[in-house]
């Protein structure tokens, strides 16, 4: 049974022969590459290398594209704290300043980093099972 199949039977409810693995890389990706956090979640070339390696490395049944809870947050209008370590962090929140919901941005993948994440299927280049 291959990883993908074991990862189909999983999420339909099938019996499998063991859990399906299916690990966050997050930053972690960019550390596999000597990249920090910061170069990492704002390249779509590099979380594909980074997946690629850590698919090579470990061996998954799959891997989410990316672990990083902020995209949104910063299409929203939160402001965003950088650092080479770790995913960014939010530093305010719209709703803080005076604003109110209607006032907020719809979500849109032209803002924020929506676009490296958009541009992600798109940077592979043979193989589309990462």
């Amino acid at each position: 049974m291959t990883g993908k199949q074991l990862l189909l039977d999983a999420i339909k409810g099938k019996e499998t022969p063991r859990p399906a693995w299916v690990p966050f890389v997050g930053c972690h990706g960019g550390s596999l590459m000597g990249k920090t956090a910061t170069e990492y979640l704002q390249s779509a070339e590099l979380m594909v290398e980074g997946l690629k390696k850590a698919k090579s490395l470990y061996k998954p049944d799959g891997l989410p594209i990316l672990f990083d809870l902020q995209v949104e947050a910063e299409i929203l209008g939160c402001e965003l704290h950088w650092a080479d370590e770790v995913p960014p962090a939010v530093t305010s929140h719209p709703l803080a300043t005076g604003k109110t919901i209607a006032d907020l941005p719809e979500l849109d993948e032209t803002k924020g980093r929506f676009p490296v994440v958009c541009a992600y299927p798109h940077s592979l280049t043979t193989d589309r099972r990462v």
